[in-house]
């Protein structure tokens, strides 16, 4: 098992972003999916003539979502209880999550009536927004990211292929990521396949829309961090027995588990939740009810959905937990920190080859 570090800068302006019905298109993603990543890096291999069969049938290669670079530090999406001022000209972030609160499941006293600077009921939450998180004297700090700061607008016009002119009224605009923008994302290979494949370690990804047309030209440099699994081991371990054995996972992608329910009138239809099933950690962890019977909060719900290349038609959409959002679960003796390392970065049960229900051990 190998752990690669996948560091993609923008060399083109780059979008992303759902369906649109107008003729502007704006980038809406806060980070470039894991199956973003997956897709455009086997399109790059089979344009290379490479063999990737065995990868789309038998796939051994788990791909992370990669989130925003800012010097040597990676943006994460905020929780649900990190909190900012709407009144505070220099936005400061705080959150009121600590190891009291957890134990005493007393989530109310979280939600702060007001902020650090005392504007009373002016708080909001930064859930699902992107952060970065410094920990400095055992005391965590947080900044605000925003992705406004690298957007550029740029306009196009259609052709008319016949007449080789301009098409009278098809004018497109783009709200685009700038180039230079960085992000970083993480490669775990459970078997050899890198090697099989031979992939380089830099390389040209072509993704989002209108790469046709030259957007989304991406730099990719791949490195293998021979001692990340080390000393993720020792991070996940010192988190949760700082917290008496609570794990607590901050979601990283979308997540949500799939099962067939009947409605109303005995039909199966597919429907999926925001949970994850504790066995796929250990079968010593259990669910840790925070709110009420539920063991998570949610940062929002997302929609998941895409399109597949090969059938050329849409693929099935779901609702997941929004990237951001936590899950806790209490330990019942001694915990393989190993297996859950493996866990983080295998994914948390269905659907974690294609980019979903990737999560990481959160240290308060």
């Amino acid at each position: 098992m190998k752990v690669y570090k996948l560091e993609l800068e923008v060399e083109t302006p780059l979008v992303i972003t759902d369906d649109q019905t107008t003729n502007v298109l704006r980038h809406s993603a806060s980070y470039i999916s894991g199956s973003t990543v997956r897709g455009s890096l086997l399109t790059y291999l089979y344009n290379k003539k490479k063999n990737i069969e065995q990868e789309i049938n038998d796939p051994k290669l788990v791909f992370h979502p990669a989130y925003l670079l800012i010097g040597e530090d990676v943006a994460r999406p905020a929780h649900p209880l990190v909190f900012s001022c709407k009144l505070c000209a220099e936005d400061p972030i705080f959150t009121e999550l600590s190891k009291e609160v957890v134990i005493s499941r007393n989530v109310k006293k979280a939600i702060p009536i007001k902020c650090p600077k005392g504007h009373p009921f002016a708080t909001k939450s930064k859930g699902g927004e992107l952060i970065i998180e410094r920990k400095e004297n055992n005391k965590k700090t947080f900044k605000s990211v925003k992705l406004d700061n690298y957007y550029t607008s740029i306009d196009s016009i259609g052709i008319n292929r016949k007449l080789g002119s301009v098409e009278v009224g098809m004018i497109y605009s783009y709200v685009v990521l700038s180039p230079k923008t960085k992000f970083m994302g993480l490669i775990f290979d459970q078997g050899e396949r890198v090697s099989e494949l031979d992939v380089d370690k830099e390389f040209t990804l072509y993704i989002g829309r209108g790469t046709s047309r030259g957007l989304g030209h991406v730099r990719a440099k791949l490195n293998e961090d021979s001692k990340f699994i080390d000393k993720e081991i020792d991070r996940v371990k010192t988190a949760v027995e700082n917290l008496d054995k609570i794990v607590i996972l901050r979601a990283l992608s979308p997540v949500f588990n799939v099962e067939i329910e009947n409605d109303a009138n005995g039909n199966a239809r597919l429907c999926s939740n925001p949970t994850i099933v504790a066995q796929y950690i250990s079968s010593g962890l259990l669910e840790y009810p925070l709110v009420g019977d539920k063991n998570y909060l949610l940062a929002g719900m997302s929609k998941v959905s895409g399109f597949s290349t090969i059938s050329n038609i849409p693929k099935v959409s779901l609702q997941g937990a929004k990237s951001g959002s936590l899950f806790f679960y209490k330990s019942s003796y001694d915990l393989d920190y190993e297996k859950l390392v493996y866990c983080e970065l295998s994914g948390f049960g269905q659907f974690s080859y294609t980019g979903f229900n990737i999560l990481e051990v959160y240290e308060l």
